[in-house]
């Protein structure tokens, strides 16, 4: 599942609500990055955050590729590069970025989105 969604967001596609859980809970480490006061409960906030982050990116120019995805016991921890180019600025942006994620009945019940990759594998119990 994490595998099918990151291939959709590395083809600039993140329309992918049919892959979460409607009660799909995500924290957001990285206060940068943080919709909604750093979490997001349910597919229509987390929907609302990534539109409010993709707004800032001109239009099409954002994508997400995963370098490396390894299991963590029952969870899943990729690692990603996530590009784009500012709206307002026009400055190409490249930054690491990771998550946590967890699966239940086929569904991403959990994201945990973290903007340092070496915080995700030390959360998850892994180590570079």
């Amino acid at each position: 599942m994490v595998r099918k969604v990151l291939a959709e967001w590395e083809r600039g596609n993140f329309w992918t609500a049919d892959a979460f859980d409607p009660d799909v809970h995500v924290r957001w480490m990285d206060r940068i990055l943080a919709p909604a006061g750093g979490e997001t409960h349910g597919i229509g906030e987390l929907t609302r955050g990534m539109l409010d982050f993709l707004r800032e990116w001109e239009k099409g120019s954002g994508s997400a590729t995963a370098e490396r995805i390894v299991e963590a016991g029952e969870d899943v921890v990729s690692i990603e590069t996530w590009r784009g180019r500012g709206k307002a600025s026009g400055v190409e942006v490249e930054t690491p970025q990771a998550c946590i994620w967890s699966i239940a009945d086929g569904k991403i019940t959990r994201m945990i989105r973290y903007g340092d990759p070496a915080e995700a594998l030390e959360a998850a119990g892994l180590s570079e």
